[in-house]
């Protein structure tokens, strides 16, 4: 429902009083910025992508980083009238940097009434690490289920105005979609396990993550997992065990 080949389907602006906004945009009016932290890979990026620049701010020793409150929102209200679990998925690629901070915003009235939810993304990403390319998932139902209004609203914000480290990087959208949760929709989001049991460490190394590989030949074992439910029925697909898998 919401890729960026139509600008009408999208409202951009910022804080009042702040300039620096959201643009559309593709990966050929991009390369000057690409070789920071490479194209967007979203499934439609051919037919363009919203972009926040904030690399523009910390160019040439600018003097004055201005403050970042830019939002970026689906023009039409979304109707989920008769639905129990609602589920937004969205793809991106966010480069952070400092203080900057992502949200995904969500209401079910109006901004102004000041009734909504907001979702940090990428609150864990470290600063001037990789650049991460992702597919995002999220339950709204909490604020949109059985609602016939649902606005959404993706939010860039940097205001601490540091001359030279006061502003983020790069925050790419695209393929925003809300859809009814299926009944069971369960997704393992991390693991933790534990390598070299009995080598060098009587107990081995635990680990948090899934490595590729082990360098050093020894298997890798799985010890727990953190998962989420996403469906409707909250009560099933649990996890009630440990799984385990060696990698060589």
């Amino acid at each position: 429902m919401g890729d960026f080949s139509d600008s009408d389907n999208w409202l951009i602006y910022s804080k009042e009083g702040t300039d620096p906004e959201w643009f559309l945009t593709d990966n050929d009016e991009i390369a000057d910025i690409a070789p920071y932290l490479g194209e967007m890979e979203s499934t439609t990026a051919d037919n363009g992508f919203a972009a926040f620049d904030g690399i523009q701010y910390l160019l040439d020793d600018i003097i004055g980083v201005p403050e970042e409150d830019a939002y970026l929102e689906y023009a039409f209200p979304i109707n989920c009238a008769g639905i129990d679990g609602v589920i937004l998925e969205f793809e991106q690629r966010c480069w952070a940097f400092n203080l900057d901070q992502t949200f995904l915003e969500v209401t079910a009235t109006t901004w102004e009434e000041g009734e909504y939810i907001s979702f940090e993304i990428n609150a864990f990403e470290p600063t001037n690490g990789a650049s991460v390319q992702s597919k995002e998932l999220l339950d709204i139902s909490e604020i949109a289920a059985g609602k016939s209004s649902v606005k959404i609203c993706f939010r860039w914000l940097e205001t601490s105005l540091a001359d030279g480290t006061g502003s983020g990087y790069v925050w790419f959208i695209d393929d925003l979609l809300v859809r009814e949760a299926w009944e069971v929709d369960q997704a393992i989001s991390a693991s933790y396990h534990r390598s070299g049991i009995g080598v060098f460490m009587g107990n081995g190394m635990e680990y948090y993550m899934i490595p590729p590989f082990s360098n050093y030949g020894y298997p890798v074992y799985w010890r727990n997992a953190k998962h989420g439910q996403f469906g409707s029925n909250k009560g099933k697909g649990k996890c009630g065990r440990s799984w385990r898998s060696r990698i060589f």
